[in-house]
């Protein structure tokens, strides 16, 4: 059976979170306030403690030990400690310097769902806390301490032995340049989730970054229509969060170029403010097959049409490999 968080307090008759004395498997003291149904409640330690072994599921208190929360670690046993979150592992903060509860004894929490390797939601309980048990949303945040106060030091994750290691996830595939060729899909946030299939019953791979992404097919599901952007990667499409652009086939045909002069060939930029049209042939009377903006790039190898006022148009291709007129006024040679 896999993990499975614990989300809501502990019920009455759970024995890891009740002292020994009163027939449960917690030597640790007893809560303030103490709770009538779990005795070790309200105390961060009494609960990380019980709730480490429970995950293992031993009937009885098999690993670590109810000391202050800062000294966990000192009595990690045969567990192993590091700085990446993972599932049922416990999280110890210091208070103060002196690791002595002389100067505050610290906390401890365990961690219930990992959201990326900067936030995952606890469960929790402190002492003197009313509460008796929280859930708790933490980011790593850019001090690495994990959302407790400055009087607090993160010292590390104890890893639970009885969760193991998730097959670590295929990374969501990068972002593309735009391409007119190609069928994409751009997104406009930051927190558009990539799963492995079309629709939401899927498990999310973490998040689109903003961009343009090619894809490949698409799905409805869930009341979105889905695009496939790598193998087992789809998002969710919606005007509010992306902009599709699909490739539409045309029969513009765009006219052959006649004239030719070795001394034109060579790279152009765009160099007008409002931009200039890309078009199937010399002259603004010719259809428009795009607007390129300033200081997009061209190259053309010589060829080019005049129009009737006998001004040039050179035969170009843009970097996404378009291929069209522009008015030699509104290019510049690099």
């Amino acid at each position: 059976m896999g993990f499975v968080p614990r989300l809501t307090r502990p019920t009455a008759g759970n024995k890891y979170y009740i002292r020994k004395a009163n027939g449960g498997y917690s030597n640790a003291i007893a809560g303030k306030p103490t709770d009538k149904d779990c005795n070790v409640l309200s105390n961060c330690v009494g609960y990380a403690y019980g709730r480490f072994n429970e995950i293992g599921g031993y009937g009885y208190c098999k690993y670590l030990a109810p000391v202050n929360a800062e000294n966990f670690i000192q009595y990690k046993g045969s567990c192993t400690v590091g700085q990446t979150p993972k599932l049922g592992a416990c999280m110890v903060w210091q208070k103060g310097n002196t690791l002595s509860a002389s100067d505050g004894a610290g906390h401890v929490a365990i961690v219930e769902k990992v959201i990326s390797d900067t936030e995952v939601v606890t469960s929790e309980s402190g002492w003197g806390d009313k509460r008796v048990f929280w859930t708790q949303t933490r980011k790593k945040g850019s001090n690495g301490n994990w959302g407790a106060g400055s009087n607090y030091k993160f010292l590390g994750f104890i890893y639970n032995p009885a969760v193991k290691d998730e097959p670590k996830k295929p990374a969501v595939t990068p972002t593309v340049k735009r391409d007119t060729r190609k069928n994409q899909i751009q997104v406009k946030v930051t927190n558009l989730r990539v799963r492995t299939g079309a629709g939401t019953k899927y498990s999310s791979i973490g998040y689109a970054k903003e961009g343009y992404y090619n894809y490949t097919e698409t799905k409805v599901a869930n009341g979105y229509t889905w695009y496939k952007i790598a193998t087992n990667q789809w998002i969710a499409s919606s005007k509010n969060w992306t902009t599709v652009y699909k490739v539409v086939k045309t029969s513009v045909k765009v006219d052959v170029a006649y004239k030719k002069a070795t001394s034109l060939t060579g790279k152009y930029k765009v160099n007008v403010k409002s931009g200039t049209n890309l078009r199937t042939g010399a002259g603004t009377n010719k259809p428009s097959l795009g607007v390129l903006k300033t200081g997009a790039i061209v190259h053309n190898y010589g060829y080019y049409n005049v129009d009737k006022t006998n001004t040039k148009w050179l035969y170009v291709k843009t970097s996404a490999g378009a291929i069209g007129y522009c008015s030699i006024k509104d290019l510049k040679k690099c």
